[in-house]
Protein backbone atom coordinates (compact mmCIF):
# COMPACT_ATOMS: atom_id res chain seq x y z
CA UNK A 1 0.00 0.00 0.00
CA UNK A 2 2.81 2.36 0.85
CA UNK A 3 4.47 1.59 -2.46
CA UNK A 4 1.35 2.42 -4.41
CA UNK A 5 1.10 5.79 -2.67
CA UNK A 6 4.74 6.44 -3.42
CA UNK A 7 4.29 6.12 -7.19
CA UNK A 8 0.85 7.76 -7.37
CA UNK A 9 0.84 10.89 -9.56
CA UNK A 10 0.56 14.27 -7.87
CA UNK A 11 -2.54 15.10 -9.93
CA UNK A 12 -4.51 12.31 -8.24
CA UNK A 13 -3.74 13.67 -4.79
CA UNK A 14 -4.94 17.25 -5.50
CA UNK A 15 -7.25 17.36 -8.58
CA UNK A 16 -8.23 20.49 -10.49
CA UNK A 17 -5.96 22.84 -8.57
CA UNK A 18 -5.87 26.45 -9.75
CA UNK A 19 -2.43 27.97 -9.41
CA UNK A 20 -2.30 31.56 -8.23
CA UNK A 21 0.65 33.86 -7.77
CA UNK A 22 1.37 37.36 -6.62
CA UNK A 23 1.08 39.97 -9.43
CA UNK A 24 4.23 40.14 -11.48
CA UNK A 25 5.23 42.44 -14.32
CA UNK A 26 6.42 39.36 -16.15
CA UNK A 27 2.85 38.10 -16.37
CA UNK A 28 1.72 41.34 -18.03
CA UNK A 29 1.78 42.27 -21.68
CA UNK A 30 0.16 44.87 -23.92
CA UNK A 31 -2.27 44.35 -26.75
CA UNK A 32 -1.91 47.06 -29.42
CA UNK A 33 -4.87 47.48 -31.78
CA UNK A 34 -5.26 49.68 -34.87
CA UNK A 35 -8.79 50.05 -36.31
CA UNK A 36 -8.47 50.47 -40.08
CA UNK A 37 -12.09 50.77 -41.27
CA UNK A 38 -13.78 53.38 -39.12
CA UNK A 39 -16.23 54.34 -41.90
CA UNK A 40 -17.39 50.73 -42.32
CA UNK A 41 -17.85 50.35 -38.56
CA UNK A 42 -19.99 53.51 -38.44
CA UNK A 43 -22.04 52.30 -41.41
CA UNK A 44 -22.58 48.93 -39.71
CA UNK A 45 -23.82 50.69 -36.59
CA UNK A 46 -26.14 52.83 -38.71
CA UNK A 47 -27.54 49.68 -40.34
CA UNK A 48 -28.26 48.26 -36.90
CA UNK A 49 -30.23 51.39 -36.04
CA UNK A 50 -32.19 52.10 -39.25
CA UNK A 51 -31.74 48.96 -41.37
CA UNK A 52 -29.52 47.71 -44.18
CA UNK A 53 -30.90 49.98 -46.93
CA UNK A 54 -30.26 53.21 -48.80
CA UNK A 55 -31.34 55.27 -45.81
CA UNK A 56 -28.88 53.36 -43.64
CA UNK A 57 -26.08 54.12 -46.12
CA UNK A 58 -26.92 57.83 -46.07
CA UNK A 59 -27.04 57.92 -42.27
CA UNK A 60 -23.72 56.06 -42.14
CA UNK A 61 -21.99 58.51 -44.49
CA UNK A 62 -23.31 61.51 -42.57
CA UNK A 63 -22.37 59.99 -39.20
CA UNK A 64 -18.86 59.18 -40.43
CA UNK A 65 -18.23 62.90 -40.99
CA UNK A 66 -19.32 63.87 -37.49
CA UNK A 67 -18.44 60.92 -35.23
CA UNK A 68 -14.83 61.27 -33.98
CA UNK A 69 -12.40 58.41 -34.51
CA UNK A 70 -11.88 58.14 -30.75
CA UNK A 71 -15.57 57.49 -30.12
CA UNK A 72 -15.67 54.60 -32.59
CA UNK A 73 -12.39 53.14 -31.35
CA UNK A 74 -13.59 53.45 -27.75
CA UNK A 75 -16.51 51.20 -28.64
CA UNK A 76 -14.20 48.66 -30.26
CA UNK A 77 -11.92 48.70 -27.20
CA UNK A 78 -14.87 48.10 -24.88
CA UNK A 79 -15.97 45.16 -27.04
CA UNK A 80 -12.50 43.61 -26.82
CA UNK A 81 -12.41 44.17 -23.06
CA UNK A 82 -15.78 42.49 -22.66
CA UNK A 83 -14.78 39.39 -24.63
CA UNK A 84 -11.11 38.93 -23.75
CA UNK A 85 -11.31 37.65 -20.16
CA UNK A 86 -14.20 35.20 -20.79
CA UNK A 87 -12.49 33.76 -23.86
CA UNK A 88 -9.23 33.23 -21.96
CA UNK A 89 -11.15 31.71 -19.05
CA UNK A 90 -12.50 29.04 -21.39
CA UNK A 91 -8.91 27.94 -21.90
CA UNK A 92 -8.21 27.90 -18.17
CA UNK A 93 -6.39 31.25 -18.08
CA UNK A 94 -7.74 33.84 -15.67
CA UNK A 95 -6.63 37.30 -16.71
CA UNK A 96 -7.59 40.94 -16.30
CA UNK A 97 -7.47 43.64 -18.98
CA UNK A 98 -7.77 47.41 -18.91
CA UNK A 99 -7.63 50.22 -21.44
CA UNK A 100 -4.47 52.24 -20.82
CA UNK A 101 -4.09 54.31 -24.01
CA UNK A 102 -6.33 55.54 -26.84
CA UNK A 103 -5.60 58.02 -29.60
CA UNK A 104 -7.21 58.37 -33.01
CA UNK A 105 -7.63 54.83 -34.41
CA UNK A 106 -5.17 53.19 -31.99
CA UNK A 107 -5.62 51.79 -28.48
CA UNK A 108 -3.62 49.71 -25.99
CA UNK A 109 -4.91 47.13 -23.51
CA UNK A 110 -2.83 46.03 -20.53
CA UNK A 111 -3.39 42.30 -19.97
CA UNK A 112 -2.28 40.50 -16.81
CA UNK A 113 -2.41 36.75 -16.22
CA UNK A 114 -3.58 36.31 -12.62
CA UNK A 115 -4.01 32.55 -12.34
CA UNK A 116 -4.27 29.41 -14.41
CA UNK A 117 -6.19 26.15 -14.27
CA UNK A 118 -3.65 23.84 -15.83
CA UNK A 119 -5.98 20.86 -15.89
CA UNK A 120 -8.40 22.81 -18.09
CA UNK A 121 -5.50 24.11 -20.16
CA UNK A 122 -4.45 20.50 -20.72
CA UNK A 123 -8.02 19.52 -21.66
CA UNK A 124 -8.09 22.32 -24.25
CA UNK A 125 -4.70 21.34 -25.65
CA UNK A 126 -2.99 24.54 -24.51
CA UNK A 127 -0.37 22.53 -22.63
CA UNK A 128 0.44 18.83 -22.36
CA UNK A 129 -1.00 16.69 -19.56
CA UNK A 130 2.50 15.84 -18.38
CA UNK A 131 3.24 19.53 -17.90
CA UNK A 132 -0.03 19.99 -16.01
CA UNK A 133 0.83 17.07 -13.68
CA UNK A 134 4.27 18.48 -12.97
CA UNK A 135 3.06 22.02 -12.26
CA UNK A 136 0.29 20.85 -9.91
CA UNK A 137 2.93 19.21 -7.76
CA UNK A 138 3.94 22.76 -6.75
CA UNK A 139 0.91 22.80 -4.44
CA UNK A 140 2.80 20.55 -2.02
CA UNK A 141 5.75 22.91 -1.68
CA UNK A 142 6.01 25.46 1.14
CA UNK A 143 4.48 28.83 0.36
CA UNK A 144 7.84 30.60 0.37
CA UNK A 145 9.18 28.27 -2.31
CA UNK A 146 5.90 27.96 -4.20
CA UNK A 147 5.21 31.63 -4.95
CA UNK A 148 8.34 32.31 -7.06
CA UNK A 149 7.74 29.12 -9.01
CA UNK A 150 4.10 30.00 -9.67
CA UNK A 151 5.05 33.53 -10.73
CA UNK A 152 7.53 32.05 -13.17
CA UNK A 153 4.86 29.69 -14.54
CA UNK A 154 2.33 32.49 -15.02
CA UNK A 155 5.00 34.56 -16.77
CA UNK A 156 5.49 31.66 -19.16
CA UNK A 157 1.73 31.52 -19.76
CA UNK A 158 1.72 35.25 -20.57
CA UNK A 159 4.67 34.82 -22.92
CA UNK A 160 2.79 32.05 -24.69
CA UNK A 161 -0.19 34.36 -25.27
CA UNK A 162 1.90 37.11 -26.90
CA UNK A 163 2.26 35.39 -30.31
CA UNK A 164 -1.17 33.68 -30.25
CA UNK A 165 -3.64 36.22 -28.90
CA UNK A 166 -3.35 38.94 -31.61
CA UNK A 167 -4.59 36.64 -34.39
CA UNK A 168 -7.48 35.44 -32.22
CA UNK A 169 -8.58 38.98 -31.33
CA UNK A 170 -8.24 40.13 -34.92
CA UNK A 171 -10.35 37.24 -36.21
CA UNK A 172 -12.96 37.77 -33.50
CA UNK A 173 -13.32 41.48 -34.34
CA UNK A 174 -13.72 40.71 -38.03
CA UNK A 175 -16.24 37.94 -37.45
CA UNK A 176 -18.44 39.53 -34.82
CA UNK A 177 -18.15 43.26 -35.51
CA UNK A 178 -16.92 43.59 -39.08
CA UNK A 179 -13.89 45.48 -37.78
CA UNK A 180 -10.75 45.44 -39.92
CA UNK A 181 -8.02 45.73 -37.32
CA UNK A 182 -4.31 45.15 -36.99
CA UNK A 183 -3.45 43.60 -33.62
CA UNK A 184 -0.02 43.10 -32.09
CA UNK A 185 1.12 42.07 -28.62
CA UNK A 186 4.28 43.15 -26.85
CA UNK A 187 5.83 42.30 -23.47
CA UNK A 188 6.01 45.16 -21.00
CA UNK A 189 9.75 45.49 -21.61
CA UNK A 190 9.16 46.15 -25.33
CA UNK A 191 5.96 48.21 -25.06
CA UNK A 192 7.66 51.60 -24.70
CA UNK A 193 9.33 51.25 -28.08
CA UNK A 194 6.14 49.88 -29.64
CA UNK A 195 4.09 52.77 -28.25
CA UNK A 196 6.62 55.34 -29.44
CA UNK A 197 6.53 53.91 -32.97
CA UNK A 198 2.72 53.83 -32.94
CA UNK A 199 2.40 57.46 -31.79
CA UNK A 200 4.95 58.57 -34.38
CA UNK A 201 2.95 56.79 -37.09
CA UNK A 202 -0.25 58.44 -35.85
CA UNK A 203 1.42 61.85 -36.02
CA UNK A 204 2.54 61.21 -39.59
CA UNK A 205 -0.97 60.07 -40.54
CA UNK A 206 -2.40 63.27 -39.04
CA UNK A 207 0.03 65.40 -41.05
CA UNK A 208 -0.83 63.48 -44.21
CA UNK A 209 -4.54 63.93 -43.46
CA UNK A 210 -4.12 67.68 -42.99
CA UNK A 211 -2.15 67.93 -46.24
CA UNK A 212 -4.79 65.89 -48.03
CA UNK A 213 -7.58 68.10 -46.67
CA UNK A 214 -5.72 71.21 -47.82
CA UNK A 215 -5.32 69.78 -51.31
CA UNK A 216 -8.97 68.72 -51.30
CA UNK A 217 -10.11 72.21 -50.35
CA UNK A 218 -7.89 73.71 -53.06
CA UNK A 219 -9.43 71.30 -55.58
CA UNK A 220 -12.92 72.35 -54.47
CA UNK A 221 -12.06 76.02 -54.87
CA UNK A 222 -10.44 75.37 -58.24
CA UNK A 223 -13.26 73.28 -59.73
CA UNK A 224 -16.26 74.66 -57.89
CA UNK A 225 -17.32 71.05 -57.13
CA UNK A 226 -18.14 69.82 -53.62
CA UNK A 227 -16.46 66.44 -54.19
CA UNK A 228 -14.15 66.93 -57.20
CA UNK A 229 -12.84 63.94 -59.08
CA UNK A 230 -9.67 63.69 -61.14
CA UNK A 231 -11.72 64.30 -64.28
CA UNK A 232 -13.19 67.48 -62.75
CA UNK A 233 -9.74 68.79 -61.91
CA UNK A 234 -8.40 67.92 -65.37
CA UNK A 235 -11.29 69.68 -67.09
CA UNK A 236 -10.89 72.73 -64.87
CA UNK A 237 -7.18 72.90 -65.70
CA UNK A 238 -7.95 72.60 -69.40
CA UNK A 239 -10.55 75.37 -69.16
CA UNK A 240 -8.19 77.57 -67.20
CA UNK A 241 -5.35 76.99 -69.64
CA UNK A 242 -7.69 77.60 -72.61
CA UNK A 243 -8.91 80.84 -71.06
CA UNK A 244 -5.34 82.01 -70.35
CA UNK A 245 -4.25 81.20 -73.90
CA UNK A 246 -7.23 83.06 -75.31
CA UNK A 247 -6.49 86.11 -73.18
CA UNK A 248 -2.89 86.04 -74.33
CA UNK A 249 -3.92 85.79 -77.99
CA UNK A 250 -6.43 88.65 -77.58
CA UNK A 251 -3.79 90.80 -75.93
CA UNK A 252 -1.27 90.17 -78.74
CA UNK A 253 -3.91 90.82 -81.41
CA UNK A 254 -5.00 94.09 -79.76
CA UNK A 255 -1.41 95.21 -79.46
CA UNK A 256 -0.71 94.54 -83.16
CA UNK A 257 -3.92 96.25 -84.22
CA UNK A 258 -3.01 99.32 -82.17
CA UNK A 259 0.41 99.41 -83.82
CA UNK A 260 -1.15 99.19 -87.30
CA UNK A 261 -3.65 101.94 -86.54
CA UNK A 262 -1.04 104.39 -85.21
CA UNK A 263 1.41 104.15 -88.13
CA UNK A 264 -0.41 105.42 -91.32
CA UNK A 265 -2.49 108.19 -89.72
CA UNK A 266 0.69 109.93 -88.49
CA UNK A 267 2.11 110.19 -92.04
CA UNK A 268 -1.21 111.39 -93.44
CA UNK A 269 -1.40 114.23 -90.93
CA UNK A 270 2.07 115.47 -91.88
CA UNK A 271 1.19 115.61 -95.62
CA UNK A 272 -2.35 116.96 -95.36
CA UNK A 273 -2.80 120.80 -95.84
CA UNK A 274 -4.00 122.82 -92.91
CA UNK A 275 -7.56 124.10 -92.71
CA UNK A 276 -6.40 127.72 -93.16
CA UNK A 277 -4.54 126.86 -96.30
CA UNK A 278 -7.57 125.16 -97.74
CA UNK A 279 -9.66 128.23 -96.96
CA UNK A 280 -7.18 130.61 -98.66
CA UNK A 281 -7.12 128.39 -101.71
CA UNK A 282 -10.84 128.45 -102.07
CA UNK A 283 -10.89 132.29 -101.81
CA UNK A 284 -8.33 132.61 -104.59
CA UNK A 285 -10.37 130.43 -106.88
CA UNK A 286 -13.49 132.57 -106.29
CA UNK A 287 -11.63 135.72 -107.22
Amino acid sequence: ASGSRKHRPCLAQRPSAILRAMPSKGSQFCLNVWVRNKAAVVKSQAWEQVGDNVFGDVVGRIANNFVPDEEVVQGVAEAVLGDLAPELAKKGIHATAELVFLQSNFFVLLVEVRSADFQRMAENGVISRATAHLIQCFEFLPLVARRPLLSSVLCSVAEGLVPELPDEVQADLARRGGVDARVAAAPIADQAAALFDAVAALRQEELDRQRKNSLKQAARDFTGQKEPTLADVTQAVARRCDADIRRTVDFVRDFLEMADCRGPPTVALEQAPSAAAVGDSSLVQKR
